[in-house]
């Protein structure tokens, strides 16, 4: 399938995949009550989550209540085939990475939040390492005044790719659980120190909640993984 044709046919394809899994998980909710008190007092905020844990975020975001949200794209052929799709969802765009124009991408991010925009990051892409997060986030916060909060989830049945980040699919009618973190607030005066330090709170968090998710359907979960690779 040619580039073109991947870009017309996949986009509106992941939204309806997204939707119909959605629909069909038995799904529970926990950590949701401070985020979505924000929501309904029109209060932006940061979403900060593994890239792996990304594909059901559109979905949800809008189970909890939509509001304008910018989120932070690479500029890959990934990056930007997944940004197509998060287009159908009605989410903003803003491309740049690591690698690839990061301090720009990072500027136009922080530019969005200070409009009150809420902010979403996969905080260890495009690429790696895995669930190491990466300090973008913390001066994102530092600059808009916005909360972080991690989020994650896991499925009872799913697949885990060989990819980078071991990407997670999960399996239609499976149970599933959504977790919200504690939030971590950045001072707006942080120096280097105390960003580190919020760096790893965060990193820290999403990890706490990542193995509570994964853990949650533990006695019965079938895992299937793909070509992964060996320990």
């Amino acid at each position: 399938m040619g580039k073109k044709l991947t870009f017309r046919v996949v986009p509106p394809l992941a939204w309806g995949i997204t939707q119909f899994l959605f629909w069909s998980f038995r799904k529970e909710f926990l950590g949701h009550r401070e985020a979505r008190a924000r929501f309904q007092q029109g209060q932006p905020l940061i979403w900060a989550l593994w890239h792996s844990r990304s594909l059901m975020l559109p979905r949800w975001y809008h189970w909890l209540g939509y509001r304008p949200i910018t989120v932070l794209v690479s500029r890959s052929f990934g990056g930007r085939l997944a940004g197509r799709m998060l287009l159908t969802y009605g989410f903003e765009l803003c491309y740049g990475s690591s690698t690839r124009k990061g301090k720009e991408g990072q500027a136009k991010m922080i530019e969005a939040g200070q409009a009150g925009k809420c902010l979403a990051v996969t905080v260890d892409g495009p690429s790696g390492p895995v669930e190491v997060v990466k300090p973008g986030v913390v001066r994102m916060a530092s600059a808009t005044g916005h909360p972080i909060y991690p989020l994650t989830f896991f499925t009872e049945n799913c697949t885990r790719l060989s990819s980078w980040d071991l990407f997670i699919l999960p399996h239609p009618f499976s149970r599933a659980v959504f977790i919200v973190g504690n939030a971590v607030r950045v001072p707006a005066d942080a120096d280097q120190a105390t960003l580190e330090q919020k760096r790893l709170e965060v990193e820290n968090e999403l990890s706490r909640i990542t193995r509570e998710a994964e853990n949650y359907f533990l006695r019965n979960r079938r895992l299937i993984r793909v070509n992964s690779p060996a320990p």
